[in-house]
């Protein structure tokens, strides 16, 4: 095998690998976006100041372009972008490239840290919306929440251009999008923070962040588990994997945008429907022992063995995590709720738990 095609594989391992997880503590400080990263991933005219080139990039796409040892670092996106991508705007590329490499900056095993997650998040929107600004996207009123949102759907339409279907091409493109997906979460989350009458129902919101993450990370654990019993050894698997791990992160999007619709007086997005928060609960503990049973075929293979051990040791690790996201959830409801929409808000919390459930019926 050719020493590149083994250098692919190894990082396309270590990318499903880095998604379990993009809390905890960053590599580098949180409060900034690495300036010195986009520094190095730019080649800007020398009559460029040097602060404009690092802190804002540069006015002018036609002035940026792709520092060709940028490519070749799999660490990166631009190493699995392709050139036809890269060169129609590169400093998007380079801009969602330092994100790209915060959410893989976090060991699977670091606990997570809402807090720090969130400064960081903040400067990279900073960043997002004077990218708007600069190349005039829409309307310049518009709340910096929306701003950053409209660039990484430009971004989407990017990756669009030059779409590869191919399984490793859906690998990349998944893996990409989850990035996009972390932000989104915490645009969100930043969003209902500023909404927040006080101190304490911030507290209880973070800290219903720190335990849906602390759930979202064991079930993503689970989740791989439950694709491999399936798709053993299968090149699917990575396809299924990824994609997967992007569809948990966004129920919990889904929750938070139907409640920043809520706080911010405007009318209740969806039906007035759903279900009893603890028939939901007991769905989503069902659903998981179901789909290890399900999913597993007897063989003799000890790595598929281990797997499945794995599977039945990560489900009981969900129960209490399980318990406490719901604890924090019902502490943040009963400060935040209007009494009229008490079960309204219960059953937000069940289509995230119905959501999980469906993801892991969907494997096969």
């Amino acid at each position: 095998m050719k020493k590149k095609t083994v250098m692919i594989m190894c990082a396309v391992f270590t990318m499903l690998t880095s998604i379990v997880s993009c809390s905890g503590k960053a590599q580098r400080s949180a409060d900034t976006i690495p300036a010195d990263t986009l520094q190095a991933s730019l080649i800007i005219p020398d009559s460029t100041p040097l602060n404009d080139a690092v802190g804002k990039l540069s006015d002018s796409i036609n002035h940026v372009k792709i520092n060709p040892t940028d490519k070749q670092d799999h660490d990166g996106l631009m190493f699995w972008t392709s050139d036809k991508i890269c060169n129609t705007n590169p400093e998007l590329v380079l801009l969602l490239d330092t994100l790209y490499r915060y959410t893989r900056s976090k060991g699977e095993n670091e606990s997570v840290n809402v807090k720090e997650t969130l400064n960081w998040m903040k400067a990279y929107r900073k960043q997002l919306c004077d990218y708007y600004d600069r190349n005039k996207l829409g309307s310049d009123t518009i709340a910096g929440y929306a701003k950053a949102d409209t660039v990484l759907n430009h971004a989407e339409r990017l990756w669009d251009i030059d779409k590869d279907e191919s399984t490793m091409g859906r690998i990349v493109y998944n893996s990409t999008y989850y990035s996009w997906i972390i932000f989104k979460q915490y645009n969100s989350l930043i969003e209902l923070l500023d909404l927040c009458e006080n101190d304490k129902q911030k507290s209880l919101l973070i800290k219903e962040q720190e335990a849906w993450e602390n759930l979202e990370k064991e079930f993503i654990k689970l989740f791989f588990c439950c694709v491999d019993l399936c798709y053993w050894e299968g090149s699917i698997s990575g396809v299924i994997s990824s994609a997967g791990v992007c569809s948990v992160w966004e129920c919990h999007i889904e929750m938070n945008n139907k409640e920043l619709n809520d706080l911010s007086d405007n009318e209740i997005l969806g039906e007035d429907s759903g279900v009893f928060l603890s028939c939901a609960e007991d769905l989503f503990i069902s659903s998981c022992t179901t789909a290890i049973k399900k999913y597993y075929e007897c063989g003799e293979d000890k790595n598929y063995q281990k797997v499945y051990k794995n599977a039945i040791q990560q489900n009981k690790k969900l129960k209490p995590l399980l318990r406490n996201w719901i604890k924090t959830r019902n502490a943040w409801i009963d400060e935040i709720r209007r009494d009229s929409l008490f079960d309204w808000y219960e059953r937000n919390t069940s289509s995230v738990l119905l959501g999980l459930a469906n993801i892991l019926s969907s494997i096969y």
